[in-house]
């Protein structure tokens, strides 16, 4: 299955739609620091996930690919809690430097700060999917095997 390509597309497609909220309402500009925008941000696309499985059975990834790919919805179900982990796990992180970065001032938490924003997100937005879609593979042939 061709999942890679299409958990990057609801990816991107996320970030579009939290975008795009974000343009309408200022509402990052409006809450919080800098520091703690990052945060607020990956919340909100935490939420914009949680809200399309909560009105689309299949979820985020369902919505978009769902008359395409012939999974269960168990398996519907995990894809979209491990996209939806992804984006909970990234607030969480930005939360926890950005929290470090704004307590303590000097200029080597600054550095670490920038290169979280700089490193870490685009790594764990790139290593995810895959290390998610394999994780995937590996429970749907062990459930078929059974």
């Amino acid at each position: 299955m061709a999942l890679h390509w299409r958990y990057y597309i609801a990816l991107i497609s996320v970030f579009a739609f939290v975008a795009f909220i974000e343009s309408q309402t200022t509402l990052l500009s409006k809450l919080a620091t800098s520091y703690f925008q990052p945060s607020i941000f990956w919340s909100q696309a935490a939420l914009v996930a949680l809200l399309v499985k909560v009105f689309v059975q299949r979820g985020a990834l369902g919505a978009l690919f769902g008359s395409r790919l012939m999974l269960t919805l168990k398996e519907w179900h995990w894809l979209n809690t491990s996209f939806i982990t992804l984006f909970i796990s990234l607030a969480l992180l930005a939360a926890l430097f950005g929290f470090t970065a704004q307590v303590q001032t000097n200029n080597l938490t600054q550095q670490i700060w920038a290169n979280y924003k700089l490193f870490v997100q685009p790594l764990l937005l790139l290593l995810w999917p895959p290390v998610a879609i394999a994780i995937f593979n590996k429970r749907s042939l062990n459930q078929k095997a059974h």
